[in-house]
């Protein structure tokens, strides 16, 4: 909500809301509707998908939506002759976690969280990548979007599966506590990948990430 409102008000640029209902809980038609609502209050259009079979991995969430957002870049495409661009509002705090989550499964490369992603008719883009979590609280309660917000229900749950979870809520808090900030170290890789793709001399840089 806070990303989408910023670049609507902010930007001067025409933008399209995306949603997908993953349609596995109660919650998620909560989501959805107050999803809806701000669209209709900001008058921005909103394209939703939603789910229909059910989703156990990580990768079958991922994989439906990229599903619905290849069939609705295509529809695009053939109705209105424009490529398609999906901004994300992952942050410096979902940087970090998958960072971690990297080391953990031993696959830490150079590209800690990638700054863009191609598809066949689609290219998915992150500028927010060094904003803070915090950043984008505090935006939603001064802009007064509060009403529109729906704290994921799951996002406590450190059970099977939700490996995720479990290093934002234990481990990197423990690894805090010992006086090691993994986000000085994220922060500074993103901040490389930034100056290899957008040279100085090619782009203002401070147009696309917020820092």
């Amino acid at each position: 909500m806070a990303a989408c409102h910023f670049l609507k008000v902010n930007c001067f640029i025409e933008i399209e809301a995306i949603h997908f209902n993953h349609n596995q809980r109660e919650q998620n038609q909560k989501m959805e509707k107050h999803v809806r609502d701000f669209c209709k209050a900001f008058e921005i259009p909103l394209h939703v998908g939603k789910a229909e079979k059910l989703l156990k991995t990580e990768a079958d969430f991922r994989e439906e939506r990229l599903r619905f957002f290849q069939k609705n870049a295509e529809e695009e495409a053939k109705e209105r002759k424009r490529d398609t661009i999906i901004i994300t509002a992952h942050h410096l705090d979902d940087a970090t976690e998958t960072y971690m989550l990297k080391c953990l499964a031993g696959k830490v490369g150079k590209e800690i969280f990638p700054l863009i992603t191609n598809f066949p008719s689609f290219t998915i883009t992150h500028p927010f990548l060094l904003s803070l979590k915090k950043d984008f609280k505090r935006y939603v309660e001064e802009k007064n979007l509060s009403g529109f917000v729906v704290e994921d229900e799951t996002n406590k749950s450190n059970g099977p599966g939700a490996r995720r979870n479990w290093v934002r809520n234990n481990l990197l808090p423990q690894i805090r506590n010992e006086g090691i900030e993994l986000k000085t170290t994220v922060k500074k890789k993103i901040k490389e990948e930034v100056n290899r793709i957008f040279p100085k001399k090619s782009i203002n840089k401070s147009s696309l990430i917020k820092e």
